[in-house]
């Protein structure tokens, strides 16, 4: 009895600490902003909010659009992947090419509760993106 109420709470807390899939996960209506530590001094960093079946956001130059399939399980397809046609900096133009390659590679995702974090996953089960919850300035919750 003692080593099955061990198992349990093993079990329980290996749950807690797992990252969550998408269910619950505020995915839709929530702004992101990429994670990236290898971007340039202050170059800008994509951003990605999902609303109604559908993703938008910042590449870093350009503004992109997408519709996006989101399953409880965390599976996150981005498909239709478009974006305007500015021509930035090649520093700015390298992290537009990089993002949008991201998007297309995006199998899954998984959100982290603890650190207010979004991870899009890829085929191998690889982290492709990090994003960090942010709020746009001027905008109110």
């Amino acid at each position: 009895m003692r080593s099955a109420l061990l198992a349990l709470c093993a079990a329980a807390c290996a749950a807690a600490a797992t990252p969550a899939a998408l269910s619950g996960a505020p995915l839709h209506d929530t702004n992101w902003m990429l994670n990236d530590p290898d971007a340039p001094l202050g170059a800008a960093r994509p951003t990605l909010t999902v609303s109604e079946g559908r993703a938008s956001g910042f590449t870093g130059c350009n503004q992109w659009f997408a519709a996006v399939d989101a399953a409880a399980n965390g599976n996150l397809r981005f498909a239709n992947v478009g974006a305007t046609e500015r021509v930035c900096a090649p520093p700015a133009m390298e992290i537009e090419r990089r993002f949008l390659n991201t998007l297309a590679r995006t199998r899954a995702a998984e959100y982290d509760r603890d650190m207010l974090q979004l991870r899009l996953i890829g085929d191998e089960a690889d982290t492709l993106a990090t994003f960090d919850a942010w709020r746009p300035p001027g905008v109110r919750r």
